[in-house]
């Protein structure tokens, strides 16, 4: 009887623990997924106000694409704005997402409609993965923003 009692505290002490393992897994993946669904937003967003702001040239580094103000950082990044978060917020999208700033904006033009996703790929994760919100596919954004500005109608 002793033994069989053991068994039991035993297999229930696996589970407890498997469970605990399993919660931890999932919740540093469902923070990890919803991180980097807003890094590759964040990022398209900062393309496009640098596009805005350079007359449309592509940025040719991170370097350069920090030099976007942006006018609402607060509502940008939320409330981490304040006190030097905002250059911190940056580092940590430059840490995750790569961007190609090798293209330029006319090849972007270019480009042609995919039916399995966007005409090009500019600004991805760096670990390889892809994630991002439902409309907010970062080269969606920028393919939208470049089609839809006036001065490319002519290209």
């Amino acid at each position: 009887m002793k033994g069989r009692t053991r068994d039991i505290r035993l297999i229930l002490a696996a589970l407890v623990l498997f469970t605990a393992i399993a919660a931890g897994y999932l919740f540093y993946e469902i923070k990890e997924r919803v991180a980097n669904d807003f890094a590759v937003w964040h990022t398209a967003d900062l393309v496009i106000a640098y596009l805005k702001t350079h007359d449309d040239r592509w940025p040719r580094s991170w370097a350069e694409l920090k030099t976007v103000q942006i006018e609402d950082p607060a509502g940008f990044i939320g409330a981490k704005a304040e006190a030097g978060e905002y250059s911190a917020f940056l580092e940590s999208l430059e840490r995750r997402v790569a961007v190609d700033f090798t293209v330029e904006t006319s090849e972007l033009l270019k480009a042609e409609l995919r039916s399995n996703g966007p005409p090009f790929r500019v600004v991805y994760l760096r670990n390889g993965k892809s994630a991002h919100y439902i409309d907010a596919e970062p080269n969606w954004l920028i393919f939208n923003y470049l089609r839809s500005n006036k001065r490319h109608h002519d290209i």
